[in-house]
């Protein structure tokens, strides 16, 4: 079991140098303050399960010591602004004190993404993150209100699987 742990390690110590400078330098800081290895996994380049021990700040107040952590190791986590791009999505007291913050793009839940921290007693412990650093925009619609009011209009009085097509009335 000691042999794979090291392997873990040195694997992602390793992984971690197609991270930015930034990222690597919030490692070294994590491998510094922590008292247990630091372990880290990354999936398509984004750090997804840390495991370490950290003291936490704030006096053990869980949800108080995830934003410090966040506001401090954001540009490890590829998060811009954690105050902008995440949301309180839940708390939990139970062997492990869990904070979990939901992601948002524009006020809009994101349903995929998050980050957690676990704390135990007074120190970070692991960290889940399923964080997506960039989405491509979305695309606008293919149609527009009058083609939309077109088809419909063409359709009315017909039906589709059993059900009548209604009358349409844009608004616009």
């Amino acid at each position: 079991m000691r042999t794979a742990r090291f392997l873990f390690v040195v694997a992602a110590s390793v992984m971690l140098f197609g991270c930015s400078d930034l990222q690597l330098k919030a490692f070294r800081k994590f491998k510094k303050e922590s008292s247990n290895p630091v372990e880290v996994e990354f999936k398509a380049g984004q750090p997804s399960a840390i495991g370490l021990k950290l003291p936490a700040a704030a006096g053990g107040d869980p949800l108080l010591a995830a934003i410090l952590h966040l506001n401090e190791f954001k540009e490890f986590y590829l998060i811009e602004d954690p105050i902008k791009d995440l949301y309180m999505k839940e708390t939990d007291e139970g062997e492990l004190n869990a904070v979990i913050f939901g992601q948002q793009i524009d006020n809009i839940p994101l349903y995929a993404g998050g980050i957690g921290f676990y704390f135990s007693e007074d120190a970070l412990v692991y960290v889940n993150s399923s964080y997506i650093p960039y989405l491509e925009p979305l695309p606008g619609p293919d149609l527009n209100i009058r083609q939309v009011t077109e088809i419909v209009e063409k359709d009315q009085g017909t039906s589709v699987d059993g059900f009548e097509v209604l009358k349409f009335s844009p608004s616009y």
